[in-house]
C-alpha cells in the first residue's frame, strides 16, 4: 500500500509517501516490492535518480554543499550488490527514506564524488520514500 503521509514545506510542495516494503523476505524482493509502488505514483518514469537518507532529518537544512546530493541511478538502485545502493542506505538508518529526483533538473559532477549530482533547479526533487 502506498500512503501520502503529507507535503514538505519549500517554494515547491514536495509529496512524501510512506511505502511498507516489509513484506520483502530479503533486499532484492523489497527493491522489487517498492519499484512495483513507485510505478504507480504519477510522476514514476525510467531514468529518475534516487538517494537513501535519514528520515530524522526531513525538513531540516542539509549539509549539503552547494546544493549538491548524492545520487543513483536506478540501474544502482535495483542492483543490492552495489556498495552505493540508495534502499541498502536506506534500510540501515532507523527511519529509512529515499529521495527521488528529476535527473533533467540535476547535473552530474564529480567534484565531491561519483555519485555527485548539482541541484539545476529546486523542483527537481520529485518525492520523498519513507520506509
Amino acid at each position: 500500500m502506498v500512503e501520502k503521509i503529507g507535503k514538505k514545506e519549500s517554494k515547491q510542495n514536495v509529496k512524501v509517501y510512506n511505502i511498507d516494503i516489509s513484506d520483502g523476505w530479503d533486499t532484492e524482493s523489497q527493491v522489487e516490492i517498492l519499484m512495483k509502488k513507485l510505478k504507480t505514483l504519477k510522476f514514476y518514469r525510467p531514468g529518475l535518480l534516487y538517494s537513501g537518507f535519514d528520515a530524522r532529518n526531513l525538513g531540516q537544512v542539509t549539509n549539503s554543499k552547494e546544493g549538491i546530493v548524492f545520487c543513483n541511478t536506478e540501474e544502482v538502485f535495483r542492483n543490492v550488490q552495489d556498495e552505493e545502493n540508495p534502499l541498502q542506505f536506506a534500510i540501515s538508518n532507523p527511519q529509512g527514506a529515499i529521495a527521488i529526483y528529476d535527473p533533467q533538473k540535476m547535473e552530474k559532477t564529480t567534484d565531491y564524488g561519483l555519485y555527485s549530482y548539482k541541484i539545476k533547479d529546486p523542483s527537481a526533487l520529485l518525492a520523498i520514500i519513507c520506509l
